[in-house]
């Protein structure tokens, strides 16, 4: 009975806070909007496109006029990173300690009586701080663009009528993609056509628990086009999101830099860097619970997490030839 209680009580703060936290928001591109207020259909004429998919001669035409399909994060220039590597509490706390150590010993002191090493110790552990920061903050940076090397994220989309695995950075607005569970979504888009479908949303919005949708057009009272709430998106998945349940059909309306994850104040470079992570850990068919985000659901009630065996140990990407190029079996 108190653990009865105790869900009832969680669902009404979930619910209470789902509906207090969504606002105004102008990270919806123009097509996102269109898509979302009106019917598949529309979008399918708005973006010149067929329920088939697109060929793939004007699929190439859109990429190399569009772009890929990547949110580029900005890198920092050399300064910059020995700027980070020096700028810390600690170096701070050390430069001050040697700013008085060199009025009291050097400048405030008697000719006879200065006596600089206090300083030169506290530059030198400076010095060795800072150094050491900046070669493992380079190590670790390259360590990460080698794993990303590594992994190839693809989806499952419609090419001149039939199903292709393409990479996510091939796609492009018009194309078709197929959704099914435990799919991160890689891109925007507009649902076709949905079957018990439930994304999770928490990298946009915090929210753990799945939301669902559907492929009815949005009708928001009082709202335009620009204000158009997050939450009132039901028939758009966004990139950085994944699949809980259910399958679906949708229309790619946005991609890179004009999607909600490049667009939202709220997922900054950190938002989009853990949800390129998590497509990559995602990548390889033997995930465990703890790297899995797909299991995570802390609200109650909750469906159990699997327990960790011996197959369900994370494995290098390279022993699973087949993680970046899974076929997409037309009966799927």
């Amino acid at each position: 009975m108190l653990m009865l209680k105790t869900a009832t009580v969680l669902e009404a703060i979930s619910k209470r806070r789902r509906t207090a936290r969504p606002a105004a928001h102008t990270g919806l591109s123009k097509n996102t909007i269109f898509a979302a207020t009106h019917s598949a259909e529309d979008a399918l004429v708005l973006l010149d496109a067929r329920a088939g998919g697109l060929g793939t001669e004007h699929a190439a035409e859109r990429l190399d006029a569009i772009g890929p399909n990547t949110i580029d994060a900005p890198t920092k220039t050399l300064a910059r990173r020995i700027a980070d590597a020096f700028i810390d509490p600690f170096a701070g706390i050390l430069a001050a300690l040697a700013l008085v150590s060199l009025y009291i010993d050097v400048l405030a002191a008697p000719e006879l009586q200065r006596d600089p090493s206090t300083v030169i110790v506290i530059g030198i552990m400076l010095l060795v701080s800072g150094g050491m920061k900046f070669i493992q903050e380079a190590r670790s940076g390259n360590a990460a663009e080698a794993l990303k090397d590594l992994v190839s994220n693809t989806c499952c989309a419609l090419r001149d009528g039939e199903r292709l695995e393409i990479p996510f950075d091939e796609l492009v607005p018009g194309d078709v993609i197929r959704l099914s569970a435990g799919d991160m979504v890689p891109a925007d888009a507009r649902i076709i056509t949905a079957r018990d479908l439930f994304v999770i949303e928490s990298a946009l919005t915090g929210e753990s628990e799945a939301v669902e949708k559907t492929a009815a057009a949005t009708a928001v009272e009082g709202a335009d086009g620009p204000a158009l709430p997050l939450s009132a998106c039901k028939n758009i998945v966004f990139t950085g999101t994944s699949v809980q349940n259910g399958t679906a059909m949708a229309l790619v309306v946005a991609t890179g830099s004009d999607t909600y994850l490049a667009a939202s104040p709220r997922c900054s470079t950190g938002a989009a860097r853990r949800a390129r992570l998590t497509a990559a850990s995602r990548a390889s068919p033997c995930c465990s619970y703890a790297s899995c985000s797909l299991w995570r659901r802390p609200s109650l009630p909750s469906t159990p997490p699997p327990r960790a065996t011996s197959s369900t140990r994370c494995y290098s990407p390279r022993a699973w030839p087949w993680a970046s190029r899974r076929r997409c079996s037309p009966s799927s």
